[in-house]
């Protein structure tokens, strides 16, 4: 058993891939690529990537989101702008 097996037993109910991105701030019409958009850019002997659905939860796994990234460069420039100026 894995260890998010038995919360959805208790639930019956898992987030969907639109439902993580959402979370991630993505729009609902943002397009993911698929298995068969990777196959296209790496080639068709990519198998190791898994099926369609690994593709998209990598890709909203990986995602950071906008709003963090922003405020995280904000802060990296300010950083960066007050160490100038004290040099």
């Amino acid at each position: 058993m894995r260890w998010f097996d038995a919360g959805v037993r208790a639930t019956g109910w898992r987030l969907r891939h639109r439902e993580c991105a959402r979370a991630q701030g993505f729009p609902d019409s943002y397009r993911f690529a698929t298995l068969r958009d990777a196959r296209r850019e790496l080639g068709p002997d990519v198998q190791s990537i898994g099926s369609t659905r690994d593709v998209v939860k990598r890709q909203i796994g990986n995602a950071v989101p906008v709003k963090l990234a922003r405020w995280l460069g904000t802060r990296v420039a300010a950083g960066l702008a007050s160490s100038a100026a004290a040099a």
